[in-house]
């Protein structure tokens, strides 16, 4: 297990926050070069769609080359427009036809100077990604529902908790200025920095003015971290907690969450008797990646090409 504040741990793993490229920052793709990709994608490839320095995503590439498969790793603005999809009477076609892993973060920081042009075409680009993904009669890893292109999975960790049919284990204060703590249930007051994900333990602010998210939590807690994929869950560490079956909790609630790939913390009471939910990142870092990838690395392969040997 690690030692870590739940605050901490919820600003370490989800994806930096970013400002909304303008078209400056974020080449349109020659129609050449997305007719060429196009035209190459097949159902034996993978399409991970990520940003450039996602380092999972380069992890899982070269993952597929080892075992003779290819992977092309493209940012939502470039995927996107890969895809037609054409919808006639009750059924729809994608195309190409190609299996996806999908690591697209939360919707981007609108900073002050974006421009609203580049604002509209990042919405416009989720949109068909949203469509592509949804309807594709191939596997796509945290595929996109009807309700949410990111499934249950909240900013708040409390809204995730009740999606998650989990306890809310903490009053979750959101403020525009530097929050004073609620009412105490708990060791210290954290509070992070929504914009950086910077967290720091009350009253010491983050260095960034905001907006901010605060909760309560231990003052030095213990985390067990479980990465589920479609059906199969790992622990990270070999603690003795086997009886608190972080596995099989952990696959209910990504089964209620709507996931196919996701890592869960848990915080773990000091006796080793009780855990409780803290947070639920549908795009695990690397670290967690590795630590479980002698088998969710084969599982992966059978995810994505059912009945195919690796």
């Amino acid at each position: 297990m690690t030692t870590e504040t739940d605050a901490a741990a919820t600003a370490s793993h989800p994806p930096t926050a970013r400002t909304t490229p303008t078209p400056s920052t974020t080449p349109t793709p020659t129609p050449s070069t997305t007719t060429g990709l196009t035209s190459a994608l097949t159902e034996d490839d993978l399409l991970i769609v990520a940003e450039p320095d996602d380092a999972v995503a380069s992890f899982v590439a070269e993952y597929l080359d080892e075992v003779g498969r290819r992977a092309v790793v493209l940012d939502p603005f470039h995927a996107a427009q890969l895809f037609t999809v054409a919808v006639s009477g009750g059924s729809a076609l994608v195309t190409p036809r190609v299996p996806m892993l999908l690591r697209i973060p939360p919707p981007p920081v609108v900073s002050a100077g974006a421009r609203h042009d580049a604002q509209f075409q990042y919405q416009e680009c989720v949109a068909q990604l949203w469509a592509a993904a949804a309807l594709t009669d191939l596997p796509v890893v945290n595929r996109p529902s009807v309700v949410a292109f990111g499934t249950a999975v909240s900013g708040s960790a409390a809204r995730t908790d009740l999606a998650a049919g989990q306890p809310v284990s903490s009053v979750e204060v959101f403020s525009s200025t530097y929050p004073d703590p609620a009412r105490q249930t708990d060791e210290a007051w954290w509070v992070q920095d929504t914009v950086t994900r910077q967290t720091t333990r009350w009253p010491q602010p983050p260095a960034a003015g905001g907006p901010f998210r605060a909760r309560w939590s231990a003052a030095d807690p213990v985390f067990e971290v479980v990465v589920v994929l479609a059906g199969a869950a790992w622990r990270c560490t070999t603690a003795e907690i086997d009886d608190l079956d972080l596995p099989g909790r952990s696959l209910a609630v990504v089964e209620r969450l709507g996931l196919t790939l996701a890592a869960l913390i848990w915080r773990v009471g000091d006796d080793g008797a009780s855990a409780h939910l803290v947070d639920v990142d549908p795009f695990p870092g690397l670290d967690m990646v590795r630590m479980t990838w002698l088998g969710l690395g084969p599982h992966l392969l059978a995810v994505l090409f059912p009945g195919s040997a690796a």
